[in-house]
């Protein structure tokens, strides 16, 4: 077994897998996931440092990465599960904007409780013009029978 020194593109974290030189690179990939350095789906590709750019490595064989170290180059790795920066700043922003939606949204909602509001308060107040109107309703009914017999007494004695 030999060792492989890899970057993970997505931490930066050097990673060092003992290979053997006959490996494919998907057994290379199983044994990466066997240490749970990528989940168990997940798609890897490999890369060279060049010129401070990354260039794919397209090759199928372990022992072209061991040959690639041995000459001084540096070895990268990213996994399809990376969440690189730029991703997670996208994802903030759209999480920022379902946000703002919602704030909107609850804007809109408390408007609508405030009018709500005013209208129970005006059916209250309606309620207690209708309370008040009965009890003179009531009085006014007393005041009606109390005028008849006055009047059905007055009409009595003047008999």
């Amino acid at each position: 077994m030999v060792r492989l020194v890899l970057t993970d593109m997505c931490t930066g974290e050097e990673v060092v897998v003992n290979v053997n030189p006959s490996w494919t690179i998907d057994q290379l990939v199983e044994e990466l996931r066997r240490m749970g350095i990528v989940g168990p789906n997940a798609a890897v590709h490999f890369y060279k440092r060049d010129g401070g750019q990354e260039v794919p490595i397209n090759s199928t064989a372990v022992q072209d990465l061991l040959t690639l170290q041995a000459a001084g180059a540096q070895i990268l790795f990213e996994s399809d599960e990376c969440e690189s920066p730029e991703s997670n700043l996208e994802s903030l922003r759209e999480s920022t904007r379902r946000l703002e939606e919602m704030s909107e949204s609850v804007e809109d909602e408390f408007e609508s409780l405030d009018e709500s509001i005013e209208k129970l308060k005006k059916l209250k107040e309606l309620l207690e013009s209708i309370e008040k109107l009965e009890k003179r309703k009531s009085a006014l009914k007393l005041v009606i029978i109390s005028l008849i017999i006055i009047f059905a007494l007055m009409t009595n004695l003047n008999h």
